[in-house]
């Protein structure tokens, strides 16, 4: 018997009309969407657009913002422990002030050093 990989594909500003667009294309190529943002009512309203068009548990949710070291840490933790590292990451986050576009370049840098999964050629 051949076991599939459980993959995980993560959208950045998943809640965003680009974000869910996103992982409505995304949740047909792998197992699971993780959808990352800061508003959890919005993350929610998401996941139930999304889980229209495919089952309800292959859309998760984790509310963090990933310019703060410690949510972005707690992020990294639970993609790592939970699922083995992430597959796939969509940033879908419009960012137009120089620093806080700085601030979130190194974070998403230190989320896929740590927490994406590299792809290995045969």
């Amino acid at each position: 018997m051949t076991l599939e990989k459980n993959t995980l594909a993560v959208v950045l500003n998943g809640s965003s009309l680009q974000g869910i667009t996103a992982a409505k294309n995304l949740i047909h190529q792998y197992n699971r969407v993780l959808l990352v943002g800061h508003d959890r009512t919005e993350l929610k309203a998401a996941m139930t657009e999304i889980a229209k068009q495919c089952p309800a548990d292959k859309i998760l949710y984790v509310e963090a913002d990933l310019t703060r070291k410690s949510e972005l840490a707690k992020l990294i933790c639970l993609v790592k422990d939970k699922f083995g590292g992430a597959d796939y990451v969509e940033n879908c986050m419009q960012i137009e002030d120089a620093t806080a576009l700085a601030a979130f370049q190194t974070a998403l840098k230190a989320f896929e050093e740590a927490a994406l999964n590299s792809l290995q050629l045969a």
